[in-house]
């Protein structure tokens, strides 16, 4: 980020939703940290989220997506490591 010259470099977008099932769109893949789709069970992971974000939840499942969401983000910065993937500009 170049704040000294009013600009924006690169925006990342972090979800407690899977990016491609709610269709975020305001950053490119690369810069996305989201949990990824549960290709085996979309529907109970999609409803689990919502009902994490809308009610109620014992401390055990709050810490579980805590703990979720940083996985999400080790494997972020696993894929930004040098070389690890190729930088389009």
């Amino acid at each position: 980020v170049n704040l000294s010259a009013g600009k924006v470099e690169r925006t990342v977008t972090i979800s407690v939703f899977p990016h491609d099932a709610i269709g975020i769109t305001a950053s490119d893949s690369h810069d996305q940290i989201s949990p990824e789709i549960d290709a085996n069970n979309q529907t109970d992971q999609l409803s689990n989220l919502f009902r994490l974000a809308t009610q109620c939840a014992t401390r055990k499942e709050y810490y579980q997506l805590y703990e979720d969401g940083w996985k999400d983000a080790e494997r972020w910065l696993k894929e930004e490591e040098p070389g690890a993937r190729k930088v389009e500009r």
